[in-house]
Formats: C-alpha cells, sequence, structure tokens
C-alpha cells in the first residue's frame, strides 16, 4: 500500500505543477495580453482586422477571461461597431469557448484533487508514519525531476515540428473541428494571434520549470540536513 502510494504521489506532483500554473495562469493571462497588446496589434493590425477600437478589444478581452471563472455556458459579450451593437462571437466560436472553459475547469479540478491527494499523503507520513519521512522527501525529489523530463520530451517534440504539435494538441483537447477559426472572419482568431498563445505556453513551461526546479532543490536540502543529523 505504501509503495502504491508513493508512487502516486509521485506521478501527481506534475500533474499539481501543471494545474498551478493553469490555475494561476487564467487569472494572468489577461495581464499578459495587455502588455502584449501593442505588439501583436502593430504586426497583426488587431483594432484594423476587428474593426473595433483598442479599448473595445481589451474590455471584451476581460469579460472573455470572466467568463472562464463564472457559471455561465455560452459566452455572450456584446460591442459597438460602427455605432451598431453585436455579438461578438457567432455560433461556432461560442461553442470552441465552451469548449476551452470545460478543458479550463479540468486543469482548476486537477488542481483541487492533486492538492487534495498531496495533503493527504504529507498528513500521513508526518502524522502516522514519521520513519518514512525520507521517502517523502525522496518521492518529492523524484516527482519533480519527472516534471522536468516530461517538460523536455514535449519540448523537442514540439520544437521539431511546433505545427504539427499544435494540430495534435487541439485534436486531443477536442472532440470537434470548432477550433479550425477562419482570421478573416472570426473575431476570436482577430483578437488573439497565434503568438499570443505560444508566448502562453513559453512563460507556462517556464513557470513548471521554475517549480520544479525550487522543489529538487529544497528536497535535496532538506535530505542533507537530515543526512547530517545522522552522523
Amino acid at each position: 500500500m505504501n509503495i502504491v502510494a508513493k508512487w502516486l504521489f509521485i506521478l501527481v506532483v506534475p500533474l499539481f505543477l501543471l494545474a498551478i500554473v493553469i490555475q494561476v495562469g487564467s487569472h494572468e493571462a489577461i495581464r499578459l495580453y495587455e502588455y502584449k497588446f501593442d505588439k501583436y496589434d502593430s504586426s497583426w493590425d488587431i483594432t484594423g482586422s476587428t474593426g473595433l477600437k483598442k479599448t473595445t478589444v481589451l474590455v471584451a478581452a476581460r469579460e472573455l477571461m470572466d467568463y472562464f471563472h463564472s457559471d455561465e455556458d455560452i459566452v455572450q459579450i456584446s460591442v459597438v461597431k460602427n455605432g451598431s451593437e453585436m455579438d461578438l462571437f457567432n455560433e461556432k466560436e461560442k461553442i470552441h469557448l465552451r469548449d476551452v472553459k470545460e478543458l479550463m475547469v479540468t486543469g482548476f479540478n486537477l488542481f483541487w484533487i492533486s492538492l487534495t491527494y498531496i495533503l493527504l499523503y504529507v498528513i500521513y507520513i508526518l502524522r502516522f508514519n514519521k520513519q518514512e519521512k525520507p521517502v517523502l522527501i525522496r518521492s518529492l525529489f523524484t516527482g519533480s525531476m519527472l516534471t522536468l523530463e516530461l517538460i523536455i520530451v514535449f519540448g523537442i517534440i514540439a520544437a521539431v515540428n511546433p505545427e504539427q504539435a499544435f494540430l495534435q494538441f487541439h485534436l486531443i483537447s477536442f472532440d470537434n473541428s470548432f477550433w479550425l477559426l477562419d482570421p478573416t472572419e472570426d473575431y476570436l482568431i482577430m483578437m488573439f494571434p497565434e503568438d499570443y498563445f505560444y508566448d502562453i505556453a513559453i512563460y507556462g513551461i517556464g513557470a513548471i520549470i521554475i517549480e520544479a526546479l525550487i522543489l529538487i532543490s529544497a528536497s535535496k536540502l532538506i535530505l542533507k540536513r537530515y543526512a547530517a543529523r545522522l552522523t
């Protein structure tokens, strides 16, 4: 039982680190969008392609981010264009955004599930099986190293063929083709160019690497001190 619990803990660590980034990133993504807006607007001409004012685009983007944390099933965002009010997203975009929301909710749930297991396992070791403390720390080290190894593997795959990696991600994540948007007609792709998502991916990967390195360093330090006490 202890062996199963230990290996489950090791496997949960990468999921937990990923879930942290999803949880935090879902709130911080709008800040990145606002910060990078001028860059995207000059290279992708967001205001020109959408025909919307910069302030209108930014307000709509904030409303969209809020939607992912709301109880709404289908997103409803209205904007004023050329003096007339209109729905920003068409039905295809709304369905895709609902699918994205479901994916993000899965990430949110993963955070709480993995956190709960980690806490229960740590409490069990510290309260009922204290002699296994070194095993706990080594498991944390192993789980963090596993995280880095997985990042390296996925990073190599994405670097070799980024377009194929992008395609496979969408094929795995969604069971329909509504994610295939037209940049000349669909406001979602006009407002959020691919560069934005690549930046999100880079920041997310960087954050996971930092998390893993912190845990690796901390666990090595604790194990070193623990070994020193025994000598």
